[in-house]
């Protein structure tokens, strides 16, 4: 996945409050193997709230800005397409992620080091 800087056209702007889970399953939209990787490893299966409403978009590499609380998911709705979305055999920088804390930063490489497994190229560097 090439990383590009673009203006916030056509933007998704999704500002949520709630941690409702829906019926939306992962596997509705993402590879079978990284869906079975988070029903089976991470004992992951059905999307909140805001993981429905930005997966999709993010999987068609549109524009998204999320606004939630703490633990309502956020994370993973930029590492899941991220990790379809790459090329793996490609050495090269394909993700960066700026964050404004060391921990944050922490946080997001503990959540891309769970899915080594299931993508053996995956280097992360915090």
């Amino acid at each position: 996945m090439h990383v590009y800087i673009s203006m916030l056209n056509n933007l998704f702007y999704y500002l949520g409050s709630s941690y409702k889970i829906y019926d939306m399953k992962f596997n509705n939209y993402l590879p079978i193997n990284l869906s079975d990787f988070l029903a089976n490893k991470l004992h992951l299966t059905t999307m909140l709230s805001i993981q429905e409403l930005s997966i999709p978009k993010m999987l068609k590499k549109q524009n998204c800005m999320l606004i939630s609380p703490t633990g309502s998911g956020k994370t993973l709705c930029f590492v899941l397409p991220s990790l379809v979305n790459m090329h793996y055999t490609l050495p090269n920088l394909q993700v960066l992620i700026i964050v404004p804390s060391h921990e944050l930063a922490k946080q997001i490489c503990d959540v891309y080091s769970q899915f080594k497994e299931l993508y053996s190229n995956l280097t992360i560097n915090n």
